[in-house]
């Protein structure tokens, strides 16, 4: 529950540059390489599952 709302911001910012973007032909990978808000997003994902299991031990 305590990534739900990083998640929500990915998922929104990527919706956001999907509908911005002019049918180029990039992929979702490039995407996500390219924007440096969706990278941060990623990365604070990341390290708030690594603190949780940390915490309680998993």
């Amino acid at each position: 529950m305590l990534t739900v709302p990083v998640v929500l911001f990915g998922l929104f910012r990527y919706l956001y540059i999907i509908d911005k973007k002019n049918n180029s032909n990039n992929g979702p990978a490039d995407d996500l390489l390219l924007d440096k808000p969706l990278q941060f997003t990623v990365l604070v994902w990341v390290v708030m599952v690594i603190l949780i299991f940390i915490k309680f031990n998993y």
